[in-house]
């Protein structure tokens, strides 16, 4: 009599997001906090400005 495994086996979930994706993702993330940092810096050089 053959032991049979009480574990089941998970399937591979793999997520249907491509790299190139995560990569814009990516770049637009590091984009939009160049700009918020950008926005800051100059409304607090005006702010000193006054």
């Amino acid at each position: 009599m053959k032991k049979q495994g009480s574990l089941i086996k998970a399937k591979n979930s793999k997520p249907s997001i491509k790299k190139t994706d995560l990569l814009q993702d990516l770049r637009n993330m590091i984009d939009q906090a160049k700009r918020s940092v950008a926005s800051v810096v100059n409304t607090h050089l005006i702010a000193l400005n006054w």
